[in-house]
């Protein structure tokens, strides 16, 4: 196989047609050969070449190792086909499938005594490297600091890792990414909301408000903005309403809004907004950052904070309205069947590892904050969403995702009415 834009493989011209492929040769250049550059025959392939189930990364290499321990591979002699990279998932970046234990391709090779008695105990190393080589990336790349320093260490005094100069370099930058650099998605959703280009700012008497551009004159056509929304929530249709927050649909001249109000609970309430973001602004930049990383939620459109003697005291957030609706509201309704609800998890599910590849989790997985929009999933409510930098902190909200999916999302059609 020859990757888009090059001339031609570099192992072109090493081999003659009819020469074989050792496991060897294989396990040390997997270039010469992808699980869509082999022919073989169905009754074979059914008998000996099926994936393995359980993994979800480099089932294709198990493969195709598991076949040279039984089938002899000759060289065709040609190129046969183009590798393009154009998918955006790859399992490569699938990190954390990668940290999974259960999908450790070390240990299925070293558990299949067929492959272990095949490889010397030199390639196997090797392999078992390469490995912590992922793993030591995909800790790096979702901010796992901590973990990747130990994970180093171990690996250093087994001597089972390579490119050891790059590593030792993140090993050593860790220490000062974990203090001072915040996660990138987070810096330029905070850049985006000073880019006076897509967002104004506007402080008066009472209030301080953020919005989109598309809003100015609606924005400037109010001499109390916090008012006029409380006015639009007791107009709408009210989703939700208690202590904590308020939401109603709006259809409004300037378009269809979900407006939220968290509602002030006391002295507390003005102490945390004194000392920290509103709720609406990290609601707002996190609208901002899921948007940046292509997955579907609806527009953050702008978010106010309102001030009584001077002091904060509740905040706003509007949101486009989506034209989809609730997983749950679309079940009960009978526009979605039991049969589709496997399809609907797998898709809720692809969403939650591009989120957690990136170190987020969601926090508050349930029917009511999954949208179906026609095949498209979207994903509302991100007030327990968060950014983790430390891995121990991110396993256990992955996990609350996760048992969230499977308890109150697959297990929903055999309690409708229960989200």
């Amino acid at each position: 196989m020859r990757k888009a834009g090059r001339q031609t493989s570099s192992l072109t011209g090493l081999k003659k047609r009819g020469d074989t492929l050792s496991l060897e040769e294989y396990v040390r250049e997997m270039g010469w050969c992808h699980n869509n550059s082999f022919v073989i025959a169905r009754e074979t392939f059914l008998r000996d070449g099926l994936y393995n189930p359980v993994l979800r990364n480099r089932e294709d290499i198990e493969l195709i190792i598991r076949l040279l321990c039984k089938l002899e591979f000759y060289y065709c002699g040609a190129e046969v086909g183009q590798i393009r990279d154009v998918c955006t998932n790859r399992a490569r970046d699938n990190y954390a499938n990668i940290l999974d234990p259960a999908n450790s391709f070390a240990h299925f090779i070293q558990e299949n005594p067929l492959i272990r008695s095949a490889l010397s105990q030199d390639t196997i190393r090797y392999l078992i490297a390469e490995e912590v080589v992922e793993q030591l990336r995909a800790l790096y790349r979702m901010n796992r600091y901590s973990e990747y320093r130990t994970l180093f260490d171990l690996a250093s005094q087994q001597h089972n890792i390579g490119h050891w100069g790059k590593f030792y370099k993140r090993y050593l930058l860790s220490y000062i990414k974990g203090v001072f650099v915040t996660d990138p998605m987070v810096r330029e959703a905070n850049r985006d909301l000073r880019d006076t280009s897509r967002f104004s700012t506007l402080k008066r008497r009472g209030e301080t408000l953020v919005h989109d551009n598309e809003l100015t004159a609606f924005c400037q056509a109010q001499d109390n903005l916090c008012d006029h929304l409380d006015q639009l929530i007791a107009d709408g249709n009210c989703y939700k309403s208690d202590a904590t927050s308020t939401v109603a649909s709006v259809d409004h001249p300037w378009g269809r809004w979900v407006v939220k109000r968290y509602n002030h609970k006391g002295f507390a309430t003005t102490m945390k907004l004194m000392t920290r973001k509103s709720r609406a602004e990290r609601a707002f930049c996190k609208g901002l950052i899921l948007m940046k990383m292509g997955i579907a939620t609806p527009k953050p459109l702008l978010f106010a904070v309102r001030y009584v003697r001077g002091l904060p005291y509740s905040c706003y957030i509007i949101n486009e309205k989506s034209d989809g609706d609730t997983i749950c509201n679309l079940y009960d309704s009978g526009k979605i069947t039991r049969e589709d609800w496997p399809g609907i998890v797998s898709k809720i599910r692809e969403l939650l590892d591009k989120l957690h590849n990136r170190g987020i989790t969601h926090g508050d997985i349930k029917p009511t904050n999954i949208l179906l929009k026609g095949n498209d999933i979207e994903i509302i409510d991100l007030d327990s969403m968060r950014v983790h930098w430390s891995g121990r902190i991110f396993d256990h909200f992955y996990n609350k995702d996760l048992g969230a999916l499977k308890k109150r999302v697959a297990g929903y059609i055999n309690n409708p009415g229960k989200s």
